[in-house]
């Protein structure tokens, strides 16, 4: 309803395709409150595994089976090279962020930041499935919580995206627009990365 009294409301399905996140958070704020009052040793975690790597298996069936085959054929070198180009931009940008801010489960974190960032959070679960089948590191949390927070300052840039079609009467001129706000975005994150990199001075 907040979407459609602001008039984005080309945007209400875009938003509802992060429902997966929401889902995750729920899930893991229900078990801290069966961890409280500790219901949650009635639960057999080993069960709980084999479950969720089944409803896994499930999921990645259904996305392979979501994709058209007619479109790959249709337009396959547009979609090989900007797929090859975001594949090594963002391996060199999330190795580097990974080394920089992650000193415990680098590769864990690498492959599950990795497999969010060029696909979704289920992509970055089954990368992180390969290298920790049991899902004993602390990094499913991590990257579920993650991806909320990022959900929540991500999705501006989600309208901005669209905005050139959506609000501009000259979509060049709405390009270059956007471009200048992601510009000016860029750097705040990387002032505000580089702040927070800083290895905080002990208090004497």
């Amino acid at each position: 309803m907040g979407l459609i009294w602001i008039g984005s409301e080309q945007e209400v399905t875009t938003l509802w395709s992060f429902h997966f996140i929401a889902a995750a958070i729920l899930a893991i704020g229900i078990r801290k409150i069966f961890d409280s009052t500790r219901v949650s040793a009635y639960i057999d975690d080993t069960t709980m595994t084999r479950c969720s790597n089944l409803f896994m298996d499930f999921m990645i069936v259904a996305s392979v089976a979501a994709i058209s085959f007619a479109v790959v054929a249709t337009y396959w070198l547009p979609l090989l090279s900007i797929s090859v180009f975001a594949i090594l931009a963002t391996w060199f940008l999330v190795e580097v962020m990974t080394k920089s801010a992650f000193n415990q489960f680098r590769l864990e974190r690498f492959a599950a930041i990795f497999g969010n960032m060029t696909g979704t959070l289920q992509s970055g679960l089954v990368l992180l499935r390969i290298l920790d089948p049991t899902m004993k590191s602390p990094v499913s949390f991590n990257l579920v919580y993650g991806s909320g927070l990022a959900l929540v300052f991500g999705f501006p840039l989600l309208v901005l995206i669209n905005a050139p079609v959506h609000y501009f009467s000259d979509v060049n001129q709405g390009f270059l627009a956007v471009l200048f706000t992601l510009i000016i975005y860029l750097v705040l994150i990387t002032f505000f990365w580089q702040y927070l990199s800083k290895p905080q001075k002990s208090k004497n």
